[in-house]
């Protein structure tokens, strides 16, 4: 972008941006920090006035402005710009959530920080070769034929894991447990399927790594019900990857998590939180979920949203979970700064219940990562999470 364009700005976007501030002036919503801010940058060159437009625009506003210019293939560098000065100064992770290859690298095309649950059985009914070849494992029962389909699909599924490490491009990628819950298996099957599963993937590892490719992974155990039981899957995630990587493993970046169920009780998650790097709140479960009452108010780095009406008014169906606040609550007392997010798709208008809860990264689909990466920064700004003119 030229100095001449940053100074000025379009000439379109200089017009609505002032009718915007004129009219935000001429209104008492206590927003006109904002708007005062953002006309000094904007006049002294540290945005444009198209950038400024679109901080202050509705999410709707920001998604249609997306859309025309992918589809008329017009200027995006102001648009690349703010997300990029967005994804620095935000303190909310915002990631994909991705059921497939093709999801995650749409998700990180999109500008998504991250893979922020991909559940480990998805790609085995993706179809193709390894869908075929998991179900003749699946079906053989002989030891010499189990054996053969086993070493068949551990190829076959490392090179679906190398294809979505090379699509996170470096950012995290958390990968949860294999749980086929579709098959009738055994628990012994299922724990040989896990097997499978953390050896391909710590092979993948190891070819991205070989190709100068470096992983930021997460192995989330699936729904733990307390810590005795995260630490059995825990043991068993450190043992394959001993036995899989052996002298690289110190070298690999690999956090162990918690992909917990939403049935959990607080107590028992924070047993487990005391253990993991990361807690991942599987908000996409229950299909029917509870409403909570929103009492109480957080504690630490996240206090002070401010939000006084009850959670149930405003919140999202996928984050009113029976005990979701206080089982966040109660993991923040005894781990404070663990990384807490919410594997289901949040759109822009769940952000106030995302602050309020106190995650600290959230999923959401493709289409929506521009506009929650742009009304998160705002919103941080408006709770005063963000220093003034000088952090732009």
């Amino acid at each position: 972008m030229t100095e001449g364009k940053r100074g000025n700005g379009t000439e379109l976007g200089k017009r609505f941006y002032d009718m915007f501030s004129r009219g935000d002036r001429e209104r008492p919503t206590g927003n006109i920090n904002d708007v005062d801010l953002l006309s000094d940058l904007a006049m002294t060159g540290g945005i444009t006035h198209e950038e400024a437009l679109l901080l202050l625009a509705a999410p709707e506003d920001i998604e249609e402005a997306v859309r025309k210019k992918e589809a008329f293939g017009k200027d995006q560098s102001s648009l690349q710009r703010l997300l990029g000065w967005s994804d620095e100064k935000r303190r909310l992770k915002v990631l994909s959530r991705a059921a497939s290859l093709v999801q995650a690298s749409a998700g990180i095309d999109r500008g998504a920080q991250g893979i922020g649950l991909m559940r480990g059985e998805a790609a085995l009914h993706s179809g193709g070769p390894l869908s075929e070849v998991y179900r003749d494992w699946m079906e053989s029962r002989g030891e010499s034929e189990k054996q053969h389909y086993r070493l068949r699909l551990i190829s076959l599924w490392t090179e679906e894991w190398v294809s979505v490490l090379q699509a996170a491009r470096g950012y995290t990628c958390a990968v949860s447990l294999a749980w086929d819950t579709g098959a009738e298996c055994s628990s012994q099957e299922r724990l040989e399927l896990q097997d499978i599963q953390l050896e391909s993937v710590y092979r993948a590892v190891v070819r991205c790594q070989e190709e100068g490719l470096d992983c930021q992974l997460e192995l989330l155990a699936l729904w733990p019900l307390d810590s005795a039981d995260f630490t059995e899957a825990l043991d068993f995630i450190e043992e394959v990857g001993s036995q899989t990587l052996c002298h690289l493993k110190p070298s690999v970046d690999i956090k162990i998590g918690a992909l917990l169920h939403p049935d959990i009780s607080s107590s028992d998650a924070a047993d487990i939180a005391r253990l993991a790097d990361v807690i991942v709140m599987d908000t996409e479960s229950v299909p029917k979920l509870h409403l909570m009452d929103g009492k109480g108010s957080l504690e630490g780095a996240w206090r002070g949203v401010g939000l006084q009406e009850p959670i149930t008014e405003w919140a999202s169906p996928a984050l009113l979970q029976n005990n979701l606040e206080e089982t966040i609550q109660r993991i923040r007392r005894v781990k404070p700064h663990i990384g807490i997010r919410a594997s289901g798709e949040v759109n822009v208008s769940d952000l106030r219940t995302v602050y309020r809860l106190g995650l600290t990264g959230v999923c959401c689909a493709p289409t929506s990562m521009a506009a929650v990466r742009l009304a998160g920064v705002r919103l941080e700004w408006m709770m005063n999470r963000l220093p003034a003119a000088e952090e732009a």
